[in-house]
């Protein structure tokens, strides 16, 4: 098997990169599974226990310890601790990582937004993972998580474990994964020697994904993209 990288790029609307390769000399059956490995079986860490001290706010508890859970987490550490379920002791330094979350809004404000960086994680290698956009509001405070009105409170504490997404999709550390298989187009040239330039054009411009280009000089069809075929008829 032999892996190629083709792009690497940051998404400007997100918080992660997109990354692009190719897979040589391997059946579908592989792949796939990779795949599946991508979207399923890599450990992350997560926001996995909350408990809520106070919440004056109009979101209910649920709804809070919900979007707390979907924070993504930087998740380097993970390579470091075990899971939950392995720990002897039900619960260590080596299987949690606590935080906690304490936000009130004055009576002299109207409002006071809520976001991820307010966490206070007590790892400091752990944090929540910020959008690369260019709104340094983003960049620099996180995601929002919620709205709190004159004279609300909301205060919690939460432990930060290791978990796959195939137990819940908090876990997930890919937004998705999409294959398709690589085309393989060989152009026989000789077959449009008996055609015009006109007939030839006419020819390539029939693809809907404009994988072929004519060169008059020489007379021959290439397949210039052929990475976007999706292998019409």
């Amino acid at each position: 098997m032999e892996l190629r990288v083709k792009n690497r790029s940051k998404l400007p609307y997100s918080a992660g990169e997109k990354l692009e390769f190719e897979l040589l000399r391997v059946d579908h059956a592989l792949a796939n599974g990779l795949r599946r490995v991508l979207l399923a079986e890599v450990p992350t860490l997560a926001i996995d226990s909350v408990t809520i001290h106070a919440n004056t706010s109009v979101f209910p508890d649920e709804m809070l310890a919900h979007r707390l859970g979907l924070t993504p987490m930087f998740s380097m550490k993970a390579r470091e601790m075990h899971f939950v379920r392995e720990c002897p002791t039900n619960g260590c330094s080596g299987c949690e990582i606590r935080g906690r979350l304490r936000v009130a809004c004055p009576d002299t404000s109207h409002s006071v937004k809520v976001y991820a960086s307010d966490m206070v994680i007590d790892d400091g290698s752990v944090y929540p993972v910020m959008a690369a956009s260019d709104d340094m509001m983003r960049v620099e405070k996180g995601p929002w998580l919620a709205t709190l009105g004159r004279a609300q409170e909301f205060s919690c504490d939460f432990i930060i474990r290791k978990g796959v997404s195939k137990v819940h999709s908090k876990f997930m550390p890919v937004a998705t994964v999409a294959m398709h298989y690589a085309s393989d187009i060989r152009v026989n040239n000789n077959g449009f020697t008996s055609f015009s330039n006109e007939q030839c054009q006419a020819w390539v411009d029939r693809c809907p994904r404009g994988v072929f280009e004519f060169d008059a000089n020489r007379k021959q069809v290439m397949a210039t993209k052929p990475q976007e075929c999706i292998f019409c008829k």
